[in-house]
């Protein structure tokens, strides 16, 4: 390769605040990213939407995906 470049068809997105955590599901095409703030969103790279979860808890700890209905669970502690 005679010269670096960026791939014009790659999708990227800035999160401010800076991101605390990434959780991708098992293909990948979807992500549960919470940042410094303690607000969450369900990031898709494929398309570059970003929505955001209501109500996120901030004391969240674990996180798993559903493969059958992309659902989020989350594990808040006791």
């Amino acid at each position: 390769m005679k010269e670096w470049c960026p791939l014009s068809h790659i999708k990227t997105h800035r999160f401010k605040p800076p991101i605390r955590s990434l959780c991708p599901n098992y293909l990948g095409i979807r992500q549960l990213v919470t940042d410094d703030a303690g607000m969450g969103y369900i990031y898709s790279p494929a398309t570059g939407s970003v929505v955001t979860v209501p109500e996120f808890p901030s004391s969240a700890v674990v996180t798993f995906w559903d493969q059958q209905v992309c659902l989020v669970i989350l594990y808040c502690g006791l």
